[in-house]
């Protein structure tokens, strides 16, 4: 096995998780979702920790800092429901609290990864990323809230857009991070294609409910109001996405130990 092979197989076969939460039965589905997510957020977790042990100083930071973004991420999913009625007005205060916090947690880890590497400035091709990266995340993150008739300009509605957008720049600001790491990797010889892969899960399961949202608002006639795949499909696109973080977290634990297998059989040969 090496990380290419192990990445083009599970990176699809991910694809049966969300996809599952078509056929179980209504009755389960929500248990099934929230099931599904947790462990593949612990389960990146956990695998972002062992990676960090291989590491020294700033890329060891960086992976700590990912495995307690996905840490808050598991644990505000099992908790925060059960504080919803408790807590009545101040619940939304928690939340935004919670996301800000986890919000930390991936920035700190991107300023880890931009220290240690070498390479300080982007290229031509990083730019243009950058770019159309901004564009793209920024549209589909304000064009829904802004397309609908503002009635009432409340704290609710400043912080719904204040976390979309927050979102929008977090996501924005990964892409040169990636592109730094990637410049700093290939001048070391060394594979880029798993870290890639890990941050991919994150963008993913960061935009592309923002993307579904786009797309329903820009043609309402693609789903009835009242289909339950309103919000079934945003939560397939978190499990997705969470999915490829653990599978490129695996990937990168265990490929120095692919390789060096790799070496050892080609030698006996």
């Amino acid at each position: 096995m090496n990380h290419t092979r192990f990445l083009s197989i599970f990176i699809p076969a991910a694809l049966i998780l969300p996809f599952a939460s078509l056929v179980v039965p209504v009755s389960t589905r929500v248990v099934y979702v929230n099931t599904v997510e947790v462990a593949a957020l612990f389960a990146g977790c956990l695998l972002a920790f062992l990676v960090a042990v291989s590491y020294r100083k700033g890329l060891r930071l960086a992976f700590v800092f990912l495995a307690l973004y996905l840490l808050i991420f598991g644990m505000a999913i099992i908790v925060l429901p059960l504080l919803e009625r408790p807590l009545g007005n101040v619940f939304l205060d928690l939340v935004l609290a919670v996301q800000l916090v986890n919000y930390a947690m991936l920035a700190v880890a991107a300023v880890f990864i931009v220290r240690t590497v070498d390479v300080k400035k982007l290229n031509w091709i990083g730019w243009g990323l950058l770019a159309v990266t901004a564009l793209v995340c920024f549209f589909v993150a304000l064009y829904p809230p802004l397309s609908e008739p503002v009635t009432r300009v409340d704290f609710q509605y400043v912080m719904r857009l204040l976390v979309r957008i927050v979102d929008a720049a977090l996501v924005t600001a990964l892409v040169p991070v990636i592109w730094l790491y990637v410049q700093y990797l290939k001048t070391q010889q060394q594979q880029s294609l798993t870290f890639t892969v890990i941050v991919t899960g994150i963008v993913f399961a960061t935009v592309f409910d923002f993307v579904f949202e786009s797309l329903i608002t820009a043609f309402p006639g693609l789903l009835a109001a009242e289909s339950e795949l309103n919000t079934l499909i945003p939560e397939m696109i978190y499990i997705y996405g969470f999915s490829v973080i653990a599978v490129g977290m695996f990937a990168h634990l265990k490929h120095d130990e692919w390789g060096f297998q790799a070496i050892e059989k080609a030698l006996a040969q």
